[in-house]
């Protein structure tokens, strides 16, 4: 999935050499129930969002199959963490998750590659050398700073995902206080 909309990414949404085969009628995130109509490069790519980047103007969010960069961000992250702990896993299928993960523009991806980056370059346990001893602290700082950086971002400019994302944790917590040990069941709203 990453390595076809990378390549629909790239040729369809960046470059306009592919144009879209046919459009799609969603609701996804629409207020009123009214539809947008989602570009659809032959069934194995969407562009349901865009984005505008200062130097760039507006270009698609890769959302590969997905409804949103953040679905499809969040599951290219959990590719990568798989990959990550598998030991014989070839680095290119890395590069091309991480390329994906960068192609989503997403807070959560790029969360989680600081994540990933701070907690492999210490991974080595039986040997910690002096230099990742003293690099500690200050990439620590950095990885704190970059993602109060992220959140904050977030939080100022895509306050209707915040705002949702907030009301889903609030309705769990609610849900799950009301039966902590057995649930609510199936299909229960």
């Amino acid at each position: 999935i990453a390595v076809v909309s990378m390549l629909f990414w790239l040729f369809g949404s960046l470059l306009g050499l592919i144009k879209a085969s046919s459009y799609f009628p969603s609701t996804w995130g629409n207020i009123y129930g009214e539809y947008n109509l989602v570009p659809s490069f032959y069934n194995l790519y969407f562009e349901p969002q865009k984005i505008i980047l200062p130097l760039f103007g507006e270009i698609g969010r890769n959302s590969a199959i997905f409804t949103e960069g953040a679905m499809a961000s969040l599951n290219f992250s959990l590719a990568l963490l798989i990959e990550t702990v598998n030991q014989h896993s070839q680095k290119s299928c890395k590069v091309i998750l991480v390329l994906a993960i960068i192609s989503t523009f997403s807070t959560t991806g790029y969360i989680f590659l600081v994540l990933l980056f701070f907690f492999s370059f210490f991974k080595n346990g039986s040997h910690v050398k002096i230099y990742k001893i003293l690099l500690l602290i200050p990439l620590f700082i950095i990885a704190i700073l970059v993602i109060s950086y992220l959140l904050k971002q977030k939080s100022t400019y895509g306050l209707e995902s915040t705002t949702v994302r907030t009301d889903d944790f609030k309705v769990g917590i609610y849900t799950w206080l009301q039966h902590p040990f057995l649930g609510s069941g199936l299909s229960n709203i």
